[in-house]
């Protein structure tokens, strides 16, 4: 069985340390991922003004926030603007290219991103994404539901299946950091059973039908994420 492997990478301490970690590990298998980088300003500390909400407090008080990202993440950019990401670990971004795995964007200013995408015009939208285009180019590359940290390599075990799309995504500030014991863990259980991790590209049906994109919901996270226009009407009865 195959499992595809996406890494997102949000931060600058993700990229510097979490991306080189999961790199190690990957490379004792010999396989390989596709990493979504984000290289531009690193302002994930601006969501601190979600702990408003009572549903993200409560998910970054159940997730111990401080212990798994570290302070300099969540402090940073809310003083003084965020560093640029592309440039200083432009060198951690071409290892992982050269090391065989399929680089991507994963957002110009993540927080921005996620804060107002759908707010956006579309020439800022397209901003966003032709600034991160234009910066990877010059880099040179194409606790909840009873979870807990002892059993959860098991609980995402029992969610693969054989001969489905199984498709993994993981975050280099948590496996990569925090919790790099935890995946190095999962990546020996599965290549104990024969079982290999493979870019998303691996994967892809190239037939896939078009469709719009619309808001919706996924259990367990907070907020909206984008998704396939026929998952939500299909998921949404009338």
């Amino acid at each position: 069985m195959q499992i595809a492997l996406r890494i997102d990478v949000d931060t600058l301490r993700g990229t510097r340390l979490g991306v080189p970690s999961i790199c190690r590990v990957l490379a004792r298998h010999g396989w390989q991922a596709s990493f979504f980088f984000s290289v531009g300003p690193d302002n994930m500390g601006r969501h601190l003004w979600r702990l408003v909400r009572p549903a993200f407090l409560l998910k970054m008080l159940r997730s111990n926030a401080p212990a798994l990202y570290g302070w300099d993440i969540l402090l940073r950019g809310v003083f003084w603007p965020g560093p640029l990401i592309g440039p200083r670990c432009a060198p951690v971004i071409r290892a992982a290219a050269a090391d065989g795995h399929e680089i991507g964007l994963h957002a110009w200013d993540h927080q921005a991103w996620q804060a107002r995408a759908q707010r956006m015009s579309v020439d800022d939208f397209r901003e966003h994404l032709r600034k991160g285009h234009l910066l990877l180019s010059d880099i040179q590359v194409i606790g909840c539901n009873g979870v807990m940290a002892e059993n959860y390599n098991q609980r995402l075990l029992a969610g693969l299946r054989e001969g489905g799309m199984n498709v993994l995504t993981i975050h280099a500030e948590v496996e990569g950091i925090a919790a790099a014991p935890l995946f190095a863990q999962f990546a020996e259980m599965i290549a104990e059973r024969g079982w290999r991790c493979v870019p998303l590209g691996a994967l892809v049906n190239p037939a896939v039908p078009e469709d719009g994109i619309s808001r919706g919901q996924v259990a367990g996270r907070d907020g909206w994420v984008a998704v396939q226009g026929c998952v939500l009407r299909t998921a949404t009865p009338g």
